[in-house]
């Protein structure tokens, strides 16, 4: 069963859903932004169905004067997740309502005592259609500051005054462009295409809020938007405040916020001079801002509703990646996304965890950069569930996985896999099945050879003989390897926590060691305390796992101290 959705609406004249600030909602509801693991899909109800739960999105500029109707038709639902939009004015009653199991969405909150009840979240007003023309090859970012519309407030003509002469400017390529009125200028195909080839856009606050599209739209494009705090001397700025946007998402932002365009010379060069470290900080803000809303939707169908989730994948990926000679090139980590997601029978949640840039790799830093911006572009587009982490100093495997362990990770089990040694393709996994053995206590770590057989020369480090676990095949061994494996989650924060103490390390280059020496020195009891098992099934060919040898001739860091070559 899936979550319903309507889009309601109680006039003729007034269509349900034809709004342009309904279009991030509906991405979020397809599961566009990535999905919970542990959460539910959302299927659109007929918009003349009587809802007896669900969401209900409702456009309430045109409606302000059917709140009678709305408070009667959410009364006879069980629970109700209530979002308001198209009301910039403000003008909707909607802390007037009443329902005993209700979470009310706004559009451009205020700072009043209405916005702030625990039952009340917000939604930006979020970005067009437009970004449906969006590709899922990357744009090159070749214009350095872009903006087109209307100059309607003295918002906009104070920005228009202080943008207009950075034309003049030779050092720079921008694009600006005055239109008359509404949608009146670019054609939305080529608004969307320039904005997503410009490094900075100029966010301008809206005629009620500081809250625009332009804002919304320039992250999807990728772009570091300078966004307005302040809104035209004839609203209430007291209501809006220079920490506004700190208070619309609940936390720092990571773009620049102005209170006064006479400073936008400034910022932009500042943008400018830092881009590829500024540029990658706010997309994968960005990333994580939609994963959040995704996730905090089915927090909380999940307490209203007081239902299990539909979808229960219990493992979550984890897959490092860090500078390499092919980038800026995505394809290695693009193959190895793509030979992952497709072993999983319901959307598997992805967490990329970018490493900084090491003494050792430094001459790569302007391509990894553009790496990164290029992983979060297809992260935004494409078809997998991506959540990306970047770091912008050398963190290392060990401590980029525990920090991923205890902010992303909520299932029992994690899929081990590094950027360039993923699962074979010809294979069918059953994780449903593989994990049996893992949440049952059984083992702790199954891993998946990368050799068609356990070579002679490693004989030696397996333990007695093939077994099986739960029904799947396996052989205990004392032989760790960061080849692709599946984990029990908890065991994995226990050992990051217990042997690396915050050390910049491989996990391979400390586990190895851990394992071997504990079982050689204790025997059999010793190895209880890691059931480390390898899957076995009886067939000529046990590889389950290939290398893409991404890193070639470069040297391999071991830690902050050690490098190596293979």
């Amino acid at each position: 069963m899936k979550i319903p959705y309507i889009h309601l609406s109680f006039k003729s004249t007034v269509p349900s859903d034809d709004y342009w600030d309904m279009t991030m909602l509906k991405d979020m509801l397809a599961g566009r932004f990535g999905r919970d693991v542990n959460g539910y899909e959302y299927e659109r109800a007929d918009d003349k169905t009587s809802l007896k739960y669900g969401i209900v999105i409702f456009p309430a500029r045109s409606q302000v004067d059917c709140f009678d109707r709305l408070q009667k038709y959410i009364l006879d639902m069980k629970w109700v997740i209530l979002c308001i939009t198209g009301d910039e004015e403000a003008t909707f009653p909607f802390e007037r309502l009443i329902h005993e199991n209700m979470h009310i969405y706004v559009m451009s909150p205020r700072k009043q005592d209405r916005y702030q009840q625990d039952n009340v979240s917000f939604l930006g007003t979020g970005y067009s259609p437009a970004v449906r023309h969006l590709d899922y090859i990357p744009p090159v970012k070749d214009i350095d500051y872009f903006f087109a519309g209307q100059i309607t407030h003295e918002r906009r003509e104070q920005m228009d005054k202080y943008v207009r002469p950075l034309e003049g400017d030779t050092d720079w390529n921008g694009s600006y462009l005055r239109t008359q009125s509404f949608t009146s200028g670019h054609d939305p195909k080529d608004y969307i295409e320039l904005m997503s080839r410009a490094k900075v856009a100029y966010c301008p606050s809206g005629p009620e809020t500081p809250d625009t599209f332009r804002l919304f739209e320039a992250l999807e494009c990728g772009c570091v938007p300078i966004v307005d705090t302040r809104v035209p001397s004839n609203k209430d700025n007291s209501e809006f405040g220079d920490d506004y946007w700190e208070y619309f998402f609940g936390g720092q932002v990571p773009f620049p916020v102005i209170s006064d365009w006479e400073s936008v010379r400034g910022y932009t060069q500042d943008v400018l001079d830092n881009y590829d470290t500024i540029s990658v900080r706010v997309a994968t803000w960005w990333n994580h801002q939609k994963y959040l809303m995704a996730q905090q939707f089915s927090m909380l169908v999940k307490k209203l509703s007081d239902t299990k989730p539909i979808i229960t994948e219990p493992v979550t990926v984890l897959m490092p990646t860090s500078p390499i000679k092919a980038h800026p090139s995505t394809v290695v980590i693009d193959e190895a996304i793509m030979n992952t997601a497709r072993h999983f029978k319901q959307p598997v949640q992805i967490v990329v965890m970018a490493d900084g840039v090491s003494p050792a790799t430094e001459q790569y830093r302007e391509q990894y950069a553009e790496y990164l911006r290029r992983v979060l572009w297809h992260a935004s587009r494409g078809k997998y569930n991506v959540l990306v982490f970047t770091h912008e100093e050398h963190m290392h495997q060990a401590n980029m996985t525990l920090e991923a362990l205890e902010l992303a990770v909520t299932t029992p089990c994690i899929l081990f896999v590094e950027h360039d040694a993923p699962l074979v393709p010809d294979y069918e996994f059953d994780f449903d099945h593989l994990c049996q053995p893992i949440l049952k206590g059984e083992a702790n770590v199954i891993r998946f050879h990368h050799e068609a057989q356990v070579l002679d020369v490693h004989r030696h480090l397996m333990i007695g003989s093939p077994t099986r676990k739960s029904k799947v095949p396996l052989w205990a061994t004392r032989q760790w390897s960061q080849r692709p494996h599946l984990a029990n989650t908890e065991f994995y924060r226990t050992i990051l926590k217990t042997y690396f103490d915050g050390k910049a390390t491989m996990i391979e280059d400390v586990m190895h060691g851990v394992v071997d020496n504990k079982v050689l020195d204790g025997g059999q009891m010793a190895w209880y305390e890691f059931r480390l098992y390898m899957y076995y099934p009886e067939m000529k060919n046990i590889k389950r796992s290939y290398h893409i040898d991404a890193r070639g001739d470069d040297l391999k860091v071991i830690d902050a101290d050690t490098i190596v070559g293979l």
